[in-house]
């Protein structure tokens, strides 16, 4: 998956700062059995307080805490098995959702703001027991059955959480790592939860 958007810093005294970001990315969740794939659009915005060390005349080392909100606009969950059907209630049951080469993990499926426009990787995973569909929502070719986001009804579509991370600002130029924990299931009934490493590419105006 991916990150980009755009955010803006203010700074409160010489080193302490708020920041907050309007993000858009695409979350990638894995399971193995059923061999199951999702892939979600979300909006995130990211709420942060932090602080500047000074490193040099154009470098700083920033660290920041603070809540997000994420909204998955759309997305679709494909399950590869020997039956398949079109009708009924379709869902997936399991455990072990790994995510993607870098980054989104949960326990039991993104980005954070490092200054200005950013892309940069993200993943995700989760041990989620099931998810519920409607009935005639989705459609099967040979084994492969996919649904789409909006007929999960047991899908959280909005999440809330916390999130942490850190920033080396060298002139106009940003590298960010930041960590997130959603507070709220992903599923109904689950222990399931958000966990999201992203890292940033920045510049900053």
């Amino acid at each position: 998956g991916f990150h980009a958007g755009l955010g803006g810093r203010y700074y409160l005294t010489d080193n302490i700062f708020t920041e907050g970001a309007l993000m858009f990315g695409v979350k990638g969740y894995k399971m193995d059995s059923p061999e199951t794939t999702m892939k979600t659009y979300n909006i995130d915005v990211p709420l942060n307080i932090g602080y500047a060390l000074t490193v040099s005349d154009n470098v700083k080392l920033r660290f920041k805490v603070g809540p997000y909100i994420t909204y998955a606009l759309s997305g679709e969950m494909e399950v590869k098995s020997g039956n398949s059907s079109n009708s009924g209630n379709n869902g997936a049951s399991g455990g072990n959702l790994s995510g993607g080469p870098s980054g989104n993990s949960s326990d039991g499926p993104s980005g954070g703001p490092s200054g200005g426009p950013s892309g940069g990787p993200s993943g995700g995973s989760s041990d989620a027991n099931s998810v519920t569909t409607s009935s005639g929502s989705s459609a099967a070719t040979g084994s492969t059955t996919k649904v789409k986001l909006k007929d999960m009804k047991s899908y959280n579509t909005f999440n809330v959480g916390l999130d942490a991370g850190v920033a080396l600002e060298m002139g106009h130029f940003v590298v960010a790592a930041t960590y997130q924990r959603g507070l709220a299931t992903l599923i109904v009934d689950t222990k399931s939860f958000e966990q999201n490493f992203l890292f940033t590419l920045g510049y900053k105006f």
